[in-house]
């Protein structure tokens, strides 16, 4: 938790590092597996912005999200679900 505290004190957030550092936290630990891995894949981690929204409604999603986003066709995904 100092690490990510640390890491927020020099950005324009740094006001909401109590709010934003436990969820740094809980992202990375819910994607590793602490007794085998000693790094963490961030590419399991997706951050999606709502404009809007502040930064006390941020919150932490474990699972799957549909977003209401249009699909990109050069992203070689599917565009049906």
């Amino acid at each position: 938790m100092n690490c990510v505290n640390t890491c927020l004190s020099s950005k324009i957030i740094s006001g909401y590092s109590d709010i934003l550092s436990p969820l740094a936290v809980d992202a990375v630990m819910s994607v590793i597996d602490a007794e085998n891995d000693i790094n963490v894949d961030l590419r399991n981690i997706k951050i999606a912005k709502k404009l809007g929204g502040t930064v006390e409604e941020t919150t932490l999603v474990r699972g799957l999200v549909f977003s209401s986003q249009k699909v990109s066709h050069f992203a070689g995904g599917p565009t049906r679900l």
